[in-house]
């Protein structure tokens, strides 16, 4: 009768955790689409006040912390934008030392050096060309990772021509990452980032 009931606690907690992060999708798809970015912090703040986090959970918060601070950065919320970068580099600090994976790691660490520039342009000499190296590291790692393609794109796409950036090389990048994606239509449906 004890090992049934464990059982049962189990599964009712596994089904738990997974109707939450199918909630969080979902919130944060629609306030993507309705540009209801107060929605979308609030989503990721109770996100980021759950322990234990594993890996997975992990990932996906720091996904939407991506995507809320880049929308602070363009709607000129500075400090926000600091507050949760630094939230979103020590959970994916956390996800490095695990034995999570290289690639995803490495774009988010792209991007969020390209952010670095984005809230201050004077750092871009020093971190672009890290930026740069995290992405290229995320493609070599993982030649199926969609979210490579997309910040190696984002960086030719931002970086002035003069220092290498193109416009031309980005969209090959942004369409390779689209085909990657929608490779799966199960994985698209519902997800920002698509």
């Amino acid at each position: 009768m004890e090992r049934k009931r464990y059982k049962i606690i189990v599964l009712i907690l596994l089904l738990s955790g997974l109707n939450l992060r199918a909630s969080h999708k979902s919130d944060i798809y629609s306030a993507y689409v309705g540009n209801n970015m107060a929605r979308w912090k609030i989503s990721i703040d109770q996100m980021n006040s759950v322990n234990p986090k594993n890996n997975d959970f992990l990932l996906e918060l720091v996904n939407y912390q991506y995507g809320y601070i880049v929308w602070c950065i363009g709607n000129n919320k500075e400090d926000d934008a600091r507050k949760y970068l630094k939230l979103a580099e020590e959970n994916l600090l956390t996800l490095s030392s695990e034995t999570g994976n290289t690639s995803m790691v490495n774009a988010y660490k792209a991007a969020f050096y390209g952010y670095k520039i984005g809230l201050n342009k004077l750092t871009a000499p020093f971190n672009g060309p890290i930026s740069m190296n995290c992405a290229k590291i995320a493609l070599e790692s993982d030649k199926e990772n969609p979210f490579g393609y997309v910040q190696y794109a984002n960086i030719q796409f931002y970086m002035p021509a003069v220092f290498g950036g193109s416009k031309k090389e980005a969209l090959e990048y942004y369409l390779k990452a689209r085909e990657l994606m929608e490779r799966n239509k199960d994985d698209i449906k519902g997800n920002w980032n698509y």
